[in-house]
């Protein structure tokens, strides 16, 4: 079912200002336990040499990700 939707002339909006704020460790904790509970959020990949040579070998060969400038125009 298609609704009938009214133009609606907006003249100004509420603006609203905040301010950074730096985090401290255990509130980043705390935000990451709320947001991923248990869930592990990141796993540190044990890079070699070799898995360093292989990436830099695909971005000369332009292979996969590297391929296309833009990364989405390789999808």
């Amino acid at each position: 079912m298609d609704l009938e939707l009214e133009k609606t002339d907006i003249q100004n909006l509420p603006v609203m200002e905040m301010k950074n704020k730096r985090l401290s460790e255990d509130e980043l904790k705390k935000l990451v336990n709320y947001f991923a509970g248990e869930e592990e959020c990141y796993q540190p990949q044990p890079y070699t040499k070799e898995t360093y040579e292989h990436v830099i070998s695909r971005i000369e060969k332009k292979e996969g990700f590297y391929a296309a400038f833009y990364y989405w125009m390789d999808q």
